[in-house]
């Protein structure tokens, strides 16, 4: 099935949702955003992971969902290190940079914990490269009726192997939102990173990893959303398909 999963590991980060400034083209945007985050990777509380709606996920577009209006464009991940290791630029402070930068619109910046059950063992070889296939973003907020000890105990304990084990993910990172850190942030539970190969974008026997079988993608897509809609808030839930582009290729946990 992949990589052994390892869901213990887990890590402090900073998640930024990032809109595009609307007099921003979009691939401008793109090409911008990358290079502003290049010089603030590399170190300890440094950027470490860029995801972008970009033109290479362009046929991904159907697979959208979207409850924000307007919806992010981007999702910037900024590691958080111990307490005792040396730092020269916080987390923050890097945060309220990409919030000045002009080619962006707004940016909220959530505390997460993250864990990454399904690790890509094939990361790229330089940093800032794009990644194989494409990410699949999902910004989780939880059902009305359940609390929130009792969505985050299906999602990361029974809907993370469901998930992994019905589709063809290959690398699976979840982030537990601890605290928004900005004024008018969207009220998030979790944010999913699910990568797939580039053939899920257009076709769902990929997605499913149904291997052409029709009763047995229904059955996987059934189980999904089955899934799913016991802890989330189906009508509040952002997809948003992007490609993703690591400055750490260091596990995410």
């Amino acid at each position: 099935m992949g990589p052994a999963m390892s869901p213990d590991r887990a890590a402090t980060n900073r998640l930024l949702l990032v809109w595009r400034n609307p007099q921003t083209d979009p691939a401008e945007f793109a090409e911008q955003l990358l290079g502003f985050a290049a010089p603030h990777s590399g170190s300890s509380s440094g950027v470490a992971q860029c995801n972008i709606a970009d033109h290479h996920v362009a046929a991904a577009a159907p697979l959208r969902q979207q409850a924000l209006d307007p919806a992010p464009e981007a999702l910037v991940r900024i590691a958080v290190p111990n307490t005792d290791t040396p730092r020269s630029v916080s987390a923050d402070e890097i945060a309220g940079a990409f919030a000045a930068a002009p080619f962006v619109g707004a940016v909220h910046c959530y505390e997460v914990t993250t864990r990454e059950p399904l690790a890509d063992r094939h990361p790229p070889s330089n940093p800032g490269e794009r990644t194989t296939g494409w990410s699949q973003i999902a910004l989780l907020r939880r059902a009305a009726e359940m609390d929130t000890d009792g969505s985050r105990a299906r999602w990361l304990d029974r809907h993370t192997r469901l998930a992994i084990e019905t589709q063809s993910t290959f690398r699976y990172v979840q982030h537990v939102v601890e605290t928004s850190l900005s004024r008018g942030a969207p009220l998030l539970d979790g944010i999913v990173e699910e990568c797939f190969p580039t053939g899920a974008m257009t076709d769902p026997d990929v997605f499913f990893a149904s291997g052409g079988d029709r009763a047995r993608r229904n059955e996987r897509i059934d189980a999904m959303v089955a899934s799913v809609e016991s802890f989330l808030d189906l009508a509040r839930l952002d997809v948003i398909p992007t490609s993703e582009y690591r400055f750490d290729h260091r596990s995410a946990s």
